[in-house]
Order: structure tokens, then sequence, then C-alpha cells
């Protein structure tokens, strides 16, 4: 393939496509690179397609073969998807062309493409419906007429043992072939005589559309591409928008981005809600525990704290912020509080033993850091492999490694310090507040 034989293990081709066009193909490649090397491989691949003339091409990741190739706009990163509200289909092609010559320059933006194929030749039969009601005929006898001619009808089988074979009667590869000889046929009328076909019909050659795509009943167009290893999608989707609104498209049409990024868009909506109840349930969990609506804060700073280095995790191992890395900041909501809770829990447990705040805190440090590491390193040392990506089909997993592995050291570190200082303040508050309270009751009893 290309000179890099010794890196692909097989390659499975299939020609045409399930929605029917037969100009396209996919190249299923199976590498013998581990799973981290795809893209490497894809940006080496790229320049040495790009110098075949005529030949447009995108990149999927793991794509399904079922007997056809799958449709290229499938799963690409990037959609851009016009709609004309008045169906004006070259309203529409103007559109989508313009955009694609546009954002094909942006950096990062690769394999630029659209879905839109140019027409083929096909033959037209127009009917003159008033004339050939006059003359006693209707399509449905025209199109039987024709249906004989040329696809035949079935006169009888042929048996060969076990085996039937279908007797077709049509006419011969001369007239079928010969769009005046076909125009001559005669067309039984319902007053009982016959017509020609150029009577009441005539052929037309004309382009037509290969396929008719449309969304929400409106004809679409979809302009995408893939995106470079390293590259923001918000970043790309941001200067597509920015140059779509400088080409003044015409006022029907509209469009809207669709692929990955809308999944994406949908899915850190949900995300965004379990984070929220994630936080919430750890509250709960947390109160119940202590006993206290006020404790329960000291305990989940580590929440916030955990967040910074899950930042500089994915800045460290230069991952974006994606689906995953989220996934990874749910997980560090449970993962994070059991060192607060550790050293908050032991510090209240020397305090009813009759120790002040401040030794308390002290001795609960000294004996709960042993612990404290020894948990925090196991599961560091448990998210390296993700984070390295070893293993094959691995990479995608790699932001969860770097953001827990980021999360926890920061919320270690900064927990054994930032916590008991804010335990210290919440506990004074605290104090003050049932002082308060217990004086208002004191004077609302003597009075």
């Amino acid at each position: 393939m290309l000179g890099l034989k010794s890196e692909v293990k097989s390659v499975y081709s299939v020609i045409g496509t399930t929605d029917g066009s037969s100009d396209q193909a996919s190249l299923n490649v199976k590498l013998k690179l581990p799973g981290y090397m795809t893209r490497a491989f894809q940006d080496r691949v790229r320049p040495l397609l790009s110098n075949i003339p005529g030949v447009t091409f995108t990149f999927q990741d793991s794509m399904s073969v079922s007997g056809a190739a799958a449709s290229t706009f499938q799963q690409l990163p990037i959609q851009v998807n016009f709609k004309s509200s008045t169906n004006n289909l070259e309203n529409l092609m103007q559109a989508a062309e313009l955009t694609k010559m546009n954002i094909s320059n942006i950096p990062g933006f690769v394999d630029v493409d659209w879905d839109y194929r140019t027409p083929k030749p096909e033959i037209r039969l127009v009917i003159d419906r008033e004339r050939a009601s006059r003359l006693g005929v209707n399509t449905m006898q025209i199109a039987a007429v024709m249906r004989t001619f040329i696809d035949g009808d079935l006169a009888s089988k042929f048996r060969a043992g076990d085996k039937q074979i279908d007797i077709r009667v049509r006419s011969t590869e001369d007239i079928r072939s010969n769009l005046e000889k076909l125009s001559k046929v005669f067309i039984p009328t319902l007053k009982g005589g016959t017509i020609s076909l150029d009577q009441v019909a005539k052929f037309d050659v004309v382009n037509g559309p290969t396929q008719i795509k449309r969304s929400e009943r409106s004809r679409q167009i979809i302009v995408g591409g893939n995106l470079l290893k390293g590259v923001a999608m918000n970043e790309v989707r941001d200067q597509i928008e920015a140059r779509i609104k400088t080409l003044g498209l015409s006022n029907d049409i509209t469009y809207t981005f669709g692929g990955q990024i809308e999944q994406t868009g949908e899915q850190f909506q949900s995300l965004s809600l379990a984070l929220a109840l994630a936080v919430i349930f750890v509250y709960m969990i947390l109160a119940s525990q202590f006993g206290s609506f006020i404790q329960p804060f000291s305990l989940m700073l580590a929440l916030p704290l955990s967040i910074i280095g899950a930042v500089l995790g994915l800045l460290v191992g230069n991952k974006l912020f994606d689906m995953v890395a989220f996934i990874g900041i749910i997980m560090l909501m449970g993962l994070v509080t059991k060192n607060s809770i550790l050293l908050i829990d032991f510090t209240n447990i020397l305090r009813r033993e009759g120790k002040n705040r401040t030794e308390a805190i002290i001795e609960a440090g000294s004996i709960r850091l042993r612990p404290i590491l020894m948990t925090t390193l196991a599961m560091i040392l448990g998210m390296v492999p993700v984070a390295f990506s070893i293993g094959s089909s691995t990479e995608f997993r790699a932001p969860i490694g770097y953001v827990i592995i980021g999360g926890l050291i920061s919320s270690t570190l900064l927990t054994l310090l930032v916590v008991p200082v804010v335990y210290s303040l919440l506990d004074d508050l605290s104090s003050k507040f049932k002082k308060k309270e217990s004086i208002e009751t004191e004077s609302t009893e003597k009075a």
C-alpha cells in the first residue's frame, strides 16, 4: 500500500455504498502498529493519496464493513449541513461549494469534501397526458408496454432437474438500445385501436441525481472533514462559522453543525448534569456520615483542587478536554474526597478523646499521611497504562488517565495543606454560630 506494506496487516476493500453509489469505495486497513499510532499512519498516507488525480478521500477510525461501504459522512468530526427552505438545488449547491472552497485551508482541518455527487445521464419518458387521454391511453398502459419491451415479461419457466430458470420475453437489443425505434412502438388504446408511442410521449436524455438527500423535508448537502491530531474541535468550528458568515449566502439557505461535534455537545450536556448530581450526592453522603451540614464543605474542598491537577495533567500529556476527559472529572469527584475523609474523620476522633483542635489536626496529618499516600499511589499507578495508551486501540482513553493522575496528585498535595486550614475556619464559624444561638436562648429564657 503505497510503500507502507510493512506496517499493514490486511486490507479489505468494498466497492459501492449502501445508498447505491457505485463511484465510491472503502478500504478497511488493519495495521500491525499499536492503536495510538493510527493517526500518525493517517498523516503519512494523506499526502500520498492527495497526489492521485480526481480522487477525494477521508479517514474514519474503526469503520464497520457490512458488505458495502458506509457513507463517508457518517462519522466525521465536523459536518456543516446546508438546507434550502425553498428546495432550490442551485442555491444549495452554490452555498455548499463556496463553503468547501473557503474552509479547506483552515489549519488542522483536512480531507474536506461534500456529499453531493455529479448527476449522471438518464433517459426520461415525458408523456403528454392531455393528448394521451384524448387518444384513449393512460400512463399505466404506456409503462406496461415499455416494461415489456425493455425489461421483459415472465412468460414461463424452464425446468432443468431441480432448477427453474425464468423465460422472459422482450424486444431485441437493436430495439432496446435505439430510442427512435422505441418511439415507434404501438400502444393499445381503450377504444380498441393502437397508436405509436411518439404520438403521446417523447424521450429526453437529461442528467439526473444519483441520490436525493433530505432532512426535515428539505434538500440537504453536507460539507465535512477530519481533524489532525491535537486540533481542538470547537476552535475549528468557530473558524468555519466565521468564514460562512462572510460568504453572503442566499436567504433561503440555513446551516447547522453535525457529526461528532453535535454528538459531543449533547453528551457534554448530559455529563454536566451527571457532574452536578455527583457533587450533590457526595455532599448528602458526607453530611449524613459526619452529622453536620458545615464539615462536608471542608471535605469537598478537594474537588476544585483536583480539577486544577486534571487541567495540568491534560496540558502535560498534550490531550484535549473531550468527553473521555469529562468522565475522568466525574470519577475524580468520588476519588479525591477519600483523603479529606481520612484526615478529618481521624481529627474528630482525636478531639472527642479530649485533644484540642490544633493538636488533633497535627497528629491526624502525621498518622494518616501513610494511608493517604499509599491509596493515592495505587490509583495513580493503575492509571499509568491508560495514560500512556499501553495496549491496542487505547489512545482514545488516554485523557482519562491524565485527568485522574493529575487530579489525584494535586488534590493529595493541596488537601494536606488547605483542608486543615479550612476545617479550622469552618469550626470557628460553627462555634461562633452556636455561641450566638446559646446567648439568644439564654436571653429568651430570662425574659
